[in-house]
C-alpha cells in the first residue's frame, strides 16, 4: 500500500478516495468547523491538510521530527501535535526506546 490516506464509506466499506500525503502517514483528527482532515506523517516530519470534500491536500505544515497524536482545541482553533522529544533523523522509528519523551506544538487553524 502507499502512504496516504485513504477515504472508506463506513456503511457499505466502499473506499471513497485516497490523498497522497507524506511519508508513514500515522494518526488522523476531523474537524467539522473547517471540514478538514489533520494527517501526521511520521517518517517525512509534516501535518498534511485536507479538504474534508474534494480530498485534495490544502496546506501542510513542517514538523521537527516524528509527529504523532493529535487532539483539537474545544473551540476547534488549534491543533495540539505530540513530537518524539530527543530525536532526529536518524532515529529508527522501529526501534522501542525506554523513557522516551514527546513534547507538544501546537498549530493555530483559524482562517485568514
Amino acid at each position: 500500500t502507499k502512504d496516504g490516506l485513504y477515504i472508506f464509506d463506513l456503511r457499505d466499506g466502499k473506499q471513497l478516495g485516497y490523498v497522497h500525503t507524506g511519508a508513514g502517514a500515522n494518526a488522523v483528527k476531523y474537524n467539522p468547523k473547517y471540514n478538514e482532515l489533520y494527517v501526521t506523517n511520521f517518517t517525512s516530519g509534516t501535518i498534511s491538510v485536507v479538504d474534508a470534500t474534494k480530498y485534495s491536500i490544502t496546506r501542510e505544515f513542517n514538523m521537527p521530527v516524528y509527529p504523532n497524536q493529535m487532539v483539537l482545541s474545544d473551540d476547534m482553533d488549534t491543533l495540539y501535535i505530540g513530537i518524539k522529544e530527543g530525536f532526529n533523523r536518524d532515529w529508527d522509528p522501529d526501534v522501542f526506546v525506554e523513557g522516551a519523551k514527546e513534547r507538544i506544538l501546537s498549530i493555530d487553524l483559524k482562517k485568514s
